[in-house]
């Protein structure tokens, strides 16, 4: 779990965030607001790895972004792929206290 305690993202914003190059404030430039393509490439990393990333976030309060991976194991790729769809996939990497 990734939390800060910035701006937060609006409700509206929250569904383009994981595109590539989008900007929550158009106005915003390179220099004070980076180029936009981070969070889309967070995700494609995370869910090409099997894992799931999400976000909290709330107006003045700031964003919870969540990540996690599967475990690997000594299992074969294809016995990992069948327990990840299955849902039996163990989590290796998750950080959590739950404040999100």
């Amino acid at each position: 779990m990734v939390k800060d305690t910035g701006e937060g993202i609006s409700p509206k914003d929250l569904p383009h965030i994981w595109e590539r190059f989008y900007q929550t404030e158009r106005s915003r430039t390179r220099i004070d607001g980076g180029a936009g393509p981070g969070l889309a490439l967070v995700k494609e990393w995370i869910e090409e790895m099997g894992g799931t990333v999400s976000v909290e976030s709330a107006i003045g309060e700031g964003s919870c972004f969540t990540l996690h991976l599967p475990r690997v194991s000594k299992y074969s790729k294809e016995t990992n792929n069948k327990r990840q769809m299955s849902g039996h996939a163990e989590k290796a990497f998750e950080f959590s206290d739950h404040s999100c």
